[in-house]
């Protein structure tokens, strides 16, 4: 499998490094990359693997990758962890396991195309729950509890 990787930084350098190192070839570094192009990977993988390693407030790309029907590996820690039901919308790792990651990218990989199909499907429904209309009904319930 292709490996695609977005963004800049101080990882982006270690991660060339390692895979030059180890001659990887599989990994293609797009360095920093813009939203409509965000999506458009998306919609074209297989997964999208989210590992944070710390706390997010919440991870956008999780809510963007289920917009596409893109299944998300998750760590299991902080709000991204929670956005990802596992075996519904994704699949869900131990955060600060590299181990725990490929187990669970090998699991991925070997699962059949109805369980993949109702994984997407499953991103897909899970989305439902931050479009702009539900959050704006959300907001409205919110704000009319205060006024009462």
């Amino acid at each position: 499998p292709k490996l695609v990787l977005c963004g800049t930084g101080d990882l982006e350098k270690k991660a060339k490094a390692y895979a030059e190192k180890y001659n990887l070839t599989s990994v293609d570094f797009k360095g920093f990359v813009d939203n409509s192009q965000v999506k458009e990977l998306l919609k074209s993988a297989t997964a999208m693997i989210f590992a944070p390693q710390c706390y997010e407030g919440f991870g956008i790309v999780v809510a963007e990758s289920f917009m596409c029907g893109t299944p998300v590996i998750v760590g299991d820690i902080g709000n991204p962890g929670i956005l990802v039901s596992d075996g519904v919308s994704g699949k869900k790792f131990e955060y600060n396991s590299p181990e725990a990651l490929a187990k669970t990218v090998q699991e991925f990989e070997n699962m059949d195309r109805e369980e993949y199909k109702k994984l997407s499907t499953g991103a897909r429904e899970e989305y439902g729950k931050y479009t702009e209309e539900v959050n704006y009904m959300k907001l409205e319930e919110i704000y009319k509890k205060i006024a009462h």
